[in-house]
């Protein structure tokens, strides 16, 4: 995000401006299409019952109001003619909170030991991890 309010203008460089713009958006949307349900695994993994319904409830309310919150951002920047690049720099913001929540998140005991698990699973199947190696090559 922080390169859109960085990157050059169409005056400036061109048609080569709404490319770049569009391939950024196409990475940020196929990077960002498991967030919140990898954010509701999540609560739901370390969050028990009843508790777990609230707040796996409340997140995607939120998810809900950031995007009305998008909304009424764009319908400010094109009632004002603010510039687009304002918006793009305020989320830069945001994308810098989720950052440090990433790192900062400890990751669940179950995907901790998956490595293990799935040692465990292929020696009980009596099946060759370097030939599981390879499939995954292929594919």
């Amino acid at each position: 995000m922080f390169y859109y309010g960085k990157s050059s203008a169409y005056d400036e460089i061109g048609i080569v401006a709404t490319w770049v713009m569009i391939a950024c958006l196409m990475a940020q949307g196929m990077s960002s299409m498991g967030k919140v349900i990898g954010a509701d695994v999540y609560l739901t993994k370390f969050i028990k019952p009843p508790v777990q319904y609230p707040t796996v409830a409340t997140l995607d309310s939120f998810c809900i109001l950031g995007g009305f919150g998008a909304l009424c951002l764009a319908s400010l920047v094109t009632s004002f003619g603010f510039s687009w690049r304002i918006a793009f720099l305020i989320c830069a913001g945001i994308t810098i909170v989720g950052v440090i929540g990433r790192t900062s998140l400890r990751e669940t005991p179950e995907f901790v030991d998956a490595k293990r698990y799935l040692r465990k699973t292929l020696e009980q199947a009596n099946i060759d991890p370097k030939k599981i190696k390879v499939i995954l090559k292929l594919l």
